[in-house]
């Protein structure tokens, strides 16, 4: 059956801001600034006027927001990597969080090619955002915070290279979770543990590289070289890195790769090669990315919340960009988030006979 034609006439019945405020009991100045994140209208008052404006199912006009606002609410999310599982999970994160704050998230691409720094002012002024949030190997470029203050952007880093006296960021403990990762292998009877590191320019490789080392001399373990290889965080370094590994003379009874992927390819080797998991070779990871649980034995690894992670970047820059004074005093704004360590079936207690 053919639909009727609606021929009421545009904007009508659109519900109006004063409705909104008749029903919550406020101004409808105060619903403006409630629904515009105002850091001076009280949580109670706020959750009033979402409540009323959920109910009339009220949507602002954008583009009155913004003039009225003065500003564009979109934020931007810059990515060298899109293909990996943190970055997808960091971008739900984020996506979700930008949402319910009432802004809009933009993913920009960005290289560490000359030619994307020398143009990313350009291209953050076309987009016309109001804060921009740096995931790891991007803040790994000074060039591109610096360009950011210098455009008086408010900016959040996430799992940044430092967190002294730069900008504000979101991160975990990755040297003590490395630590805590080694201290459990070591509980479990391996003294022979192997070791792949993750991007060599990358910071939380670094920590979690050193988190190992610490693990080892705290309960008088050797450190063996032959034990640790250079990967790049990929699963195709992982498998390069697993191969020689457990191809040493005195192969390791256990490997802790620094991140998921390259512990899924240690399993792969170690399938090829005839050894069993986790009764000949225990493997542990670290991020906890969906896929982790999905492993042939399921990955035992450290959980880092990266979802969260990247909800709490966007959480924290709205703040910032809401009260202004907070620009002064931002780069001593800090929030580390906990992480887990997950236990699944690819650690067991070392089998003394292989």
């Amino acid at each position: 059956m053919a639909r009727k034609p609606d021929n009421r006439e545009p904007g009508k019945n659109r519900v109006t801001l004063q409705q909104v405020a008749e029903l919550a009991g406020v101004s409808a100045m105060t619903v403006s600034r409630a629904l515009n994140n105002d850091a001076h209208i009280t949580p109670a008052t706020r959750e009033r006027v979402i409540q009323a404006a959920s109910a009339l199912q009220y949507h602002p006009n954008l583009s009155a927001r913004r003039l009225a606002a003065a500003r564009s609410f979109i934020i931007g999310l810059l990515y060298d990597d899109p293909t990996t599982g943190y970055f997808s999970e960091l971008l739900i994160g984020s996506l979700n969080k930008s949402h319910a704050a009432g802004y809009h998230l933009v993913i920009e691409p960005f290289t560490s090619e000359y030619k994307d720094v020398d143009n990313l002012k350009d291209r953050i002024n076309h987009l016309n955002l109001d804060g921009v949030i740096i995931p790891e190997r991007v803040g790994t470029h000074k060039p591109v915070t610096e360009i950011l203050k210098k455009l008086g952007l408010p900016l959040v880093r996430v799992a940044p290279p430092t967190t002294e006296n730069n900008s504000p960021c979101v991160f975990i403990d990755n040297q003590k979770a490395a630590f805590e990762m080694t201290e459990y292998l070591i509980s479990l009877g391996h003294t022979n543990i192997g070791f792949i590191k993750g991007h060599a320019l990358e910071t939380s490789a670094i920590l979690r590289f050193q988190g190992y080392k610490n693990a080892l001399l705290k309960h008088g373990l050797p450190f063996s070289k032959k034990n640790v290889m250079q990967g790049d965080f990929s699963y195709k370094s992982g498998l390069k890195c697993s191969q020689k590994l457990l191809s040493l003379r005195y192969r390791p009874t256990a490997v802790f790769a620094s991140n998921d992927y390259m512990a899924a390819a240690v399993i792969t080797t170690a399938h090829i090669k005839g050894l069993r998991i986790p009764e000949n070779l225990s493997v542990a990871g670290f991020d906890d990315i969906p896929f982790a649980s999905t492993t042939e034995p399921q990955l035992t690894t450290v959980n880092q919340p990266v979802a969260a992670m990247g909800a709490a970047a966007v959480g924290l820059l709205v703040d910032i960009i809401n009260d202004s004074s907070l620009m002064e005093t931002s780069a001593a704004i800090y929030k580390q988030l906990d992480y887990k360590i997950v236990i699944r079936g690819s650690t067991a207690p070392v089998n003394k006979k292989p």
